[in-house]
């Protein structure tokens, strides 16, 4: 009696095979009926597989070769004709193989993420947040900060070489070896290039960049880090969030850690710019090098006293920054629209009090560059 015909001769473990093999591998029932036969016998002759298997004899010759054909039995061409079950962890490698692959892909492709609000997303998928942080270094159209592991660059430092030259670049490298470290500077010139402004650090960190103070990546976990591998990603696209992070980078850790860019290295202006500080450094390095005497500056702001906003322009006159005070200013000579007269004000960053401005944005130029534009 075949099993289709009355499967209760068939124990549970025969039925759930019979099922994969139909439903899965596309089996028709007599050729699932003549493998499990063979798994369960072994070697046996044409009649001995009809008798154990229920198939009419008539059928199992032709079911036996098209099994072999599938890789799944080896027919012996002796009298009686034989035939026996090949392993099925040899006959099923191939389709084990694509189903690993397809996983693989699949798993790249899926966004495991949870929402813990509508701004702050969660992921817990290794691929998916390295799907995030190729992402979020195409965003920035001003500035980028960041902090990433030195064991990681192998992997990704292509990815942070495609931020854009006129986009303002910080980067601290975490977890620099010892070896690296010289006194006040580390001594790893093969990532100087790799953004606008270089810094190490030996102290572990978490892998953070934020993208123009307004979308933020995190990465918990990450590979290199010494503790469990937890791989824990958050996608933060809350500018409020997003600002204490990049306020955690550019202040706290950058000035905590040692540079390792050489001072002589001047990106050309114009040069926009988030953060005042950043804006003073670059005036500092210009102005040490002699290479530019008159900068021109321009201002997207407000009003610290009308708290309107504004934008103005003019000459640089001055600036001011110090590591023991978190003021930081400049000083211009800002041109009167009305009258063509010049005013000086001065203009400090974020939550500024006791400046004429608070600036939001900041263009540096050259005067004399400037001035050949306009005459063209």
């Amino acid at each position: 009696m075949r099993f289709e015909e009355d499967d209760s001769c068939m124990d549970e473990d025969d039925q759930f095979i019979r099922r994969i093999l139909v439903n899965n591998f596309s089996l028709s029932d007599y050729e699932a009926d003549v493998y499990i036969s063979l798994l369960r016998t072994g070697k046996q002759s044409m009649a001995d597989i009809a008798g154990s298997s229920g198939v009419p004899r008539q059928r199992v010759y032709d079911i036996t070769e098209k099994l072999q054909d599938e890789g799944l039995v080896e027919v012996i061409n002796e009298s009686p004709k034989h035939a026996y079950a090949l392993p099925p962890s040899d006959a099923f490698q191939s389709v084990q193989d694509e189903i690993n692959v397809a996983m693989t892909h699949m798993e790249d492709m899926y966004q495991t993420q949870e929402d813990i609000g509508t701004e702050i997303a969660m992921f817990k998928n290794e691929a998916t947040i390295e799907n995030y942080l190729e992402r979020i270094v195409e965003i920035p159209s001003v500035t980028i900060s960041l902090t990433f592991p030195y064991q990681l660059l192998g992997k990704y430092e292509t990815i942070f070489r495609q931020i854009p030259d006129d986009v303002h670049s910080k980067c601290i490298i975490s977890n620099v070896p010892r070896e690296f470290i010289e006194d006040q500077t580390i001594n790893l010139e093969s990532v100087t290039t790799l953004a606008s402004q270089v810094r190490g650090t030996p102290k572990e960190e978490p892998v953070a960049i934020c993208a123009d103070r307004e979308t933020c990546l995190l990465w918990i976990g990450h590979p290199a880090h010494a503790g469990p591998n937890t791989s824990e990603g958050f996608h933060i696209t809350s500018p409020e969030v997003s600002f204490l992070f990049d306020r955690f980078i550019t202040d706290l850790l950058w000035s905590q850690s040692k540079p390792i860019r050489l001072s002589e290295h001047v990106q050309e202006l114009p040069r926009t710019f988030l953060r005042i500080k950043d804006c003073i450094e670059y005036v500092s390095s210009v102005r040490e090098l002699g290479t530019s005497e008159t900068l021109l500056v321009e201002i997207e702001g407000f009003d610290t006293r009308r708290k309107q906003p504004i934008s103005i322009a003019g000459e640089l006159l001055d600036y001011y920054q110090s590591n023991s005070d978190i003021r930081a200013y400049l000083v211009i000579n800002a041109e009167d629209h009305d009258s063509n007269s010049g005013n000086v004000v001065s203009v400090g960053g974020w939550n500024s009090g006791i400046e004429d401005y608070e600036a939001r944005q900041i263009t540096l130029r050259d005067k004399n560059i400037k001035n050949n534009d306009d005459k063209n």
